[in-house]
């Protein structure tokens, strides 16, 4: 019988990291928007519980505003080597007149040398120094096209609904393997000096499949304004305390609204009552 529900295949749930906030700054140009690291240190952010259900989903990351509001607040949301995506993925990118995939390495480096960050290299001339080559890889390396970041939000939500629905079609492929490759970063490695520090992107695939693994059932918010997803209902007194059982709403907040707006249909109708014996 084929599988047709999303299982775990691990031994226990992975432990989810803080992410690093590096300071952005944003170029535009035209009608582009290009971003970049600031070379500052990374400030240290621990992820709410079910954030996959509830940040994630709440802004549009085709609206580039909401998209840099985003990576300000949770960080750019992928390895800039990336080596978490599906081996062969390509992305789309502008040139002259026409449209034509090519790698995206390639791309970070055309897109530097658009916005005259480096210098186009004739690799059949002679070999630039060392130094030279060196100091241009490290620019390269801070210069992200705005293209990248939005593609990967736009995944990150793919993720985010997928799991919202149940995880229940697995006919959808692409997501379940853009989603395993997103999982790699938490598989042992052999620590180097480059080694991929988990991302936005990859802490969203973690508590997806921490759940998955953990059988989490998905609450609705029972707010008849929310109606959100969740696992957990944040809002409670003690830093960092989450309820899941028994509970209706998704925060403390919803919970109180829902009280008082029932308490004032039931004043309503009360009044009404006396008002018609009268």
């Amino acid at each position: 019988m084929l599988q047709d529900r999303a299982t775990g295949h691990m031994s226990a749930s992975i432990e989810i990291p803080p992410v690093v906030v590096r300071a952005l700054d944003v170029v535009e140009r035209g009608e582009d928007a290009w971003i970049y690291f600031l070379d500052t240190p990374g400030e240290t952010r621990e992820v709410p519980v079910d954030f996959y259900l509830r940040e994630a989903l709440s802004f549009d990351p085709s609206d580039a505003a909401q998209a840099i509001a985003f990576m300000r607040d949770w960080g750019v949301p992928f390895d800039p080597m990336h080596r978490d995506l599906v081996h062969g993925d390509e992305t789309l990118l502008r040139r002259g007149n026409g449209n034509r995939f090519i790698p995206i390495r390639d791309e970070r480096e055309g897109v530097a040398i658009d916005l005259g960050w480096v210098v186009s290299v004739d690799w059949n001339a002679e070999k630039p120094p060392v130094d030279e080559l060196v100091e241009r890889r490290k620019k390269i390396d801070r210069l992200i096209h705005i293209a990248h970041p939005l593609r990967r939000m736009e995944e990150m939500q793919r993720f985010c609904r997928w799991a919202r629905d149940g995880g229940s079609s697995l006919g959808d492929r692409g997501t379940v393997r853009r989603l395993n490759a997103a999982l790699t970063v938490f598989a042992p490695h052999i620590v180097t000096e480059d080694v991929q520090v988990p991302s936005i992107y990859n802490v969203v695939a973690a508590q997806i499949i921490n759940d998955i693994h953990d059988g989490t059932q998905i609450l609705t918010c029972q707010n008849e304004t929310c109606r959100r997803k969740f696992t957990k209902q944040r809002g409670r007194a003690e830093y960092g305390a989450y309820r899941s059982k028994g509970v209706l709403y998704c925060s403390k907040t919803c919970a109180k609204a829902q009280a008082q707006r029932e308490l004032r249909r039931r004043r309503r109708t009360e009044k009404g009552s006396r008002d018609g014996e009268a």
